[in-house]
């Protein structure tokens, strides 16, 4: 019976196990993909099969999309071999606790990539189903679940794979500007102002390797390179963030708003100064026959990360953004959006 199911769900989903890929991983992969299927079933309409947009749930609580789709989980993580640390929660404990942890994170996802919509607070409801061009011949669809030959599931999202199609969008985005040359926008059109700087400051540290958490340090006004560095309020846990520009023992600032944060376009910042530095930030790579494990050493602004997400599983555990599965067929569009950060791929 076991064996059946994880040959229907293979299927439908298009999801097949890679060549040295474990029993665990990939009913791992298997169980994620399939509970991203369900969750957009729960809206979209009552069977994964044949969902229809008129028989969809307008406007459903999150909790009622929440508790079904964890009886679901509960189901597959009894009845499939899995790493049981691979979900990994304070609160997750027990086929029942990490059933709704996972539930919770696929819901999350689901909804960060644009293939459910969140309204007042709570309610969840559909989006148009669209598609939008990424590669040659790669399409990312984003609203309801198509059971197609040509499309296959990769993480929460769907792929269509065709020579013809016609209708299709092209994703926009508000920063189209390459890390290379981020720094000179940033020099030459940004609203830079006189200093009033009269705190305690922490300054982005440029040429480390590691965790882009841990490049924060100390700094005094009057040791501020010559240049374009990034610092922020020491005893602010995650906001205060200002541009600082010095000439000539001058220093002009930059002043970023919220926005900056709520969608991690600070990263955007922080990789465009260390390409100019000379020392690019480095993301490794794992090239395996059929899928790659990319480890990030730092976060990555929302709209690549919303891409990257649309590419790839997490790996080693249920929610991590820092590994990731990626196969193939999509290796080229993540590298793509990570070159493009000025960022350097390294084996």
């Amino acid at each position: 019976m076991k064996d059946k199911l994880i040959r229907i769900l293979a299927r439908d989903l298009k999801v097949n196990r890679f060549t040295d890929e474990s029993e665990c991983e990939y009913n791992e992969r298997l169980i994620y993909s399939a509970g991203a299927a369900w969750a957009k079933t729960l809206v979209y309409g009552r069977s994964y099969a044949d969902s229809k947009l008129s028989d969809s749930f307008i406007n459903t609580d999150i909790m009622y999309i929440e508790t079904h789709l964890s009886k679901v989980l509960e189901a597959y993580l009894r009845c499939f071999d899995i790493n049981l640390d691979w979900i990994k929660s304070t609160s997750a404990s027990g086929y029942e606790g990490r059933a709704r942890a996972l539930a919770s994170q696929i819901i999350k996802e689901v909804m960060y990539t644009y293939n459910l919509a969140q309204i007042l607070s709570r309610r969840i409801t559909s989006v148009k189903t669209s598609f939008y061009k990424y590669a040659d011949n790669l399409y990312l669809i984003r609203g309801n679940v198509l059971n197609e030959k040509n499309v296959y599931s990769v993480g929460v999202a769907q792929w269509r794979k065709d020579d013809n199609l016609e209708d299709y969008m092209i994703d926009r985005k508000i920063i189209n500007v390459a890390g290379k040359d981020y720094y000179s926008i940033m020099d030459k059109e940004f609203n830079w102002k006189d200093s009033d700087l009269n705190d305690n400051y922490l300054i982005f540290k440029l040429g480390y390797k590691g965790g882009y958490s841990k490049c924060w340090k100390p700094i005094k006004l009057n040791e501020i390179p010559l240049g374009i560095s990034i610092i922020r309020l020491a005893n602010a846990y995650n906001g205060g963030y200002i541009l600082v520009k010095k000439n000539k023992g001058k220093l002009r600032i930059v002043e970023l708003e919220p926005w900056y944060i709520e969608q991690k376009e600070i990263y955007r910042i922080l990789y465009a100064l260390n390409y100019k530095n000379g020392t690019p930030a480095e993301f490794k790579v794992k090239k395996k026959d059929d899928y790659y494990i990319l480890r990030c050493s730092g976060g990555i602004p929302s709209y690549e990360d919303r891409i990257i997400t649309c590419c790839s599983w997490p790996y080693m555990t249920f929610n991590n953004k820092y590994l990731r599965i990626i196969p193939c067929f999509l290796w080229e569009v993540v590298e793509k959006q990570i070159n493009k950060l000025g960022i350097k791929l390294v084996g």
